[in-house]
């Protein structure tokens, strides 16, 4: 388990929702903006809605809201959310063989060769293909 945050230039336009890049989801902790007056808000968890239904989880507005509207500033959106699995135990067993794998493969090529650290072992990849997040169209950023 660990908290991570994704931070935007703005929220989506409309009543799109925010794509969350880690996984799995937890709980999102806050949402935070900057409002037009250059103040920092918490906006209220009953404004949104978490599905961690699919993968990747997403955010978004609740029935008959709106997205804030934030200053047009970098970094203006900061959602915080805690991810991962809980305890080594709730981590699936695929994920744990591809580390044991990639481990083995490290140590039996331990030498300062950089071409071999890029290098990953076929099967470290097969077993966690089925846990990527997301897709080549997934936008999780505006």
């Amino acid at each position: 388990t660990t908290e991570w945050e994704l931070t935007l230039d703005s929220f989506p336009y409309g009543d799109t929702f925010l794509f969350l890049p880690r996984s799995p989801i937890q709980t999102v902790d806050s949402i935070a903006y900057v409002d037009s007056t250059g103040a920092t808000q918490t906006w209220n968890d009953a404004n949104y809605i978490l599905s961690v239904a699919r993968e990747p989880a997403r955010v978004s507005i609740a029935y008959s809201q709106l997205w804030p509207t934030v200053r047009t500033q970098p970094d203006a959106v900061t959602i915080a959310y805690t991810a991962g699995y809980g305890d080594a135990a709730s981590v699936p067993m695929p994920i744990k063989q591809a580390i044991l794998l990639l481990v083995g493969h490290w140590f039996e090529h331990r030498s300062a060769v950089e071409s071999v650290l890029k290098d990953v072992p076929l099967g470290v990849e097969s077993l966690l293909n089925a846990y990527r997040v997301g897709d080549e169209f997934t936008c999780y950023a505006t």
